[in-house]
């Protein structure tokens, strides 16, 4: 049966950082295939500094086109309201039928924060999980997930890590340096600089005002 890694996420922008743990996680856990799917509405963050869905969308197509392993869906980009992962684990779910074995590959504060995600006691039931890394996240927040969502479900998130490398690489700090005009290179894939450079994400408001540029779909 084949194993499919589910990695989700805003990926704005998508950068080095999001291909190698992606990478490792396949070869650590033995998937066949990652599957890239940006949100269109992230839940827990602010949209503010938010590329267009279309954007984010294209810039995931060009980072990930040079491996075969990597793949991407525009499922949540087409999906109205809030990209709960929940409705998406769901929808995978039918669309595989028994012919995938899915793995929701989660950074370690997703982990942590779990609990206050949108249905996540049946999240964490019904799917297999897979953390990167541990960093920042110690045995409080373990007890935290046991009151939230009971002891089995937390053990399952403790046992859930592998231990990668520790990629410190932020999608806030790239966009930071796109508007100070530094640069980018070597944080995310040279197409995807490109793409940003071209389509002027993450630019000075065109009316002075300092914040990130929200490109309208």
């Amino acid at each position: 049966m084949k194993t499919t890694g589910i990695f989700g996420g805003s990926f704005n922008p998508p950068h080095m950082g999001h291909l190698i743990l992606a990478q490792l996680a396949a070869e650590a856990a033995g998937l066949n295939e990652v599957l890239f799917i940006p949100a269109r509405l992230p839940p827990h963050k602010s949209g503010a500094a938010l590329a267009a869905g279309h954007h984010r969308l294209r810039m995931l197509e060009i980072a990930t086109a040079n491996n075969p392993d990597f793949c991407v869906s525009d499922m949540e980009i087409q999906r109205q309201g809030p990209s709960y992962t929940l409705t998406t684990v769901q929808t995978l779910k039918k669309q595989c039928a028994g012919k995938a074995q899915l793995t929701l590959i989660l950074g370690a504060d997703s982990v942590r924060d779990i609990h206050s995600w949108y249905g996540a006691e049946e999240l964490v039931r019904s799917v297999k999980i897979l953390g990167l890394g541990r960093s920042g996240v110690d045995e409080r927040d373990f007890e935290d997930l046991n009151r939230a969502l009971g002891r089995h479900a937390a053990e399952k998130l403790k046992n859930s890590f592998l231990h990668l490398p520790l990629i410190e690489i932020s999608a806030s700090e790239i966009r930071k340096r796109v508007l100070e005009g530094r640069t980018i290179r070597y944080l995310v894939p040279d197409a995807v600089r490109e793409y940003i450079r071209e389509k002027k994400l993450y630019r000075q408001r065109r009316d002075g005002r300092k914040g990130m540029m929200v490109v309208q779909e």
